[in-house]
């Protein structure tokens, strides 16, 4: 639901100052980054990047839209004498994603997988009548199935992937983090749903991720 553009307020406690609120905008609606993990070694995240200021003590702090809801969780900035306001937030249906996750599988996160490589079609921007802004359209398309993954036998490589459907909630296929990120409210091992159009047909597949 986020687009460019839009607002993006920081709430939290930067440096220790007390509570105080941070505006501006999303500059990037989704990208990966690459951070040091607490227990060592790197990890790879996707987040937003906003251009609202964040300082210390605004990390896991809430990310809002104009309208009060919560769009992420602050967990990173860029820091350098050369740049200012380059900061990131988990998505908040992706930090809600890893949390029920963890609850599930009692204190751990186990991701569900479906054992295929898709590759990203050209983009186009669409404007959103309904919501006054511009969003990236993509096709994403199966290119390469795992004989040893979940989705071996059931989708095929050229497979033009539509949608989703985990626990009886379709999202809609217009970016290639929409299925990790539907991925993570699914249990490993129990069916999802996709629509594919393969050739001239549209069929609906399950695989148990």
């Amino acid at each position: 639901e986020v687009a460019l553009g839009q607002a993006a307020i920081a709430i939290g406690n930067p440096e220790g100052l007390g509570f105080s609120a941070t505006t501006g905008t999303v500059s990037v609606d989704s990208e990966y980054i690459t951070m040091e993990g607490l227990a060592g070694g790197t990890m790879t995240v996707r987040v937003m990047r906003v251009d609202t200021g964040i300082n210390g003590g605004n990390s896991g702090g809430g990310l809002y839209d104009g309208r009060g809801e919560l769009i992420g969780i602050v967990n990173a900035k860029t820091s350098s004498s050369d740049i200012e306001n380059i900061s990131y937030a988990i998505p908040v249906n992706v930090a809600l994603g890893i949390a029920q996750n963890v609850l599930r599988n009692n204190g751990e996160f186990v991701k569900s997988t479906l054992g295929i490589k898709c590759t990203t079609g050209e983009s186009s921007a669409v404007y959103d009548t309904t919501k006054n802004s511009v969003r990236i359209v993509q096709s994403i398309t199966v290119a390469e199935v795992d004989e040893n993954g979940a989705a071996y036998g059931k989708l095929e490589v050229g497979d033009k992937i539509v949608s989703i459907t985990v626990k009886g909630k379709t999202t809609t296929v217009t970016r290639s983090f929409h299925l990790s990120d539907a991925l993570l409210y699914a249990d490993t091992g129990n069916p999802v749903t996709l629509t594919v159009v393969r050739g001239n047909e549209t069929v609906a597949v399950t695989v148990n991720a």
